[in-house]
């Protein structure tokens, strides 16, 4: 939101500093309008132990995030091994047991799918009971 439109919102003229943590605080929760995060932004401003939590949530975002890209890196290489030894199914059953333990199944076939990667039986099940 911009901060005229936040000013507006408030009903008051605020700081530009103050508008550029209150938006991103906006930004990072997910599923609420504006409305309701003024209204309840109004009722913790300038609560320093909010801004501490705030910050500390970002911190633990990038680090999920972070975890997230390694997560999906290290189920890549499973997949590509397992596609590597498509001659040994045991491997291959082996791989993609361990891969689903990380991701779901869905998640699985879907990278597998862009890879174009052969799905394993069970796979091509799950598939088809999905697509009905």
């Amino acid at each position: 939101m911009l901060q005229n439109e936040f000013e507006k919102l408030m009903g008051e003229v605020v700081s530009t500093e103050e508008y550029i943590q209150a938006n991103a605080m906006y930004m990072f929760v997910d599923d609420i309008d504006k409305e309701q995060f003024l209204k309840q932004y109004k009722k913790i401003r300038g609560v320093p132990l909010v801004k501490e939590l705030f910050n500390m949530a970002k911190i633990y975002k990038n680090e999920n995030h972070k975890l997230h890209e390694k997560l999906d890196d290290a189920i890549d290489l499973l997949l590509d091994i397992a596609s590597d030894r498509q001659t040994d199914q045991e491997w291959v059953d082996l791989i993609d047991k361990r891969a689903e333990m990380l991701l779901d199944r869905k998640q699985i076939i879907t990278k597998k799918c862009s890879k174009g990667y052969v799905l394993t039986s069970d796979q091509l099940d799950y598939v088809c009971q999905h697509l009905q």
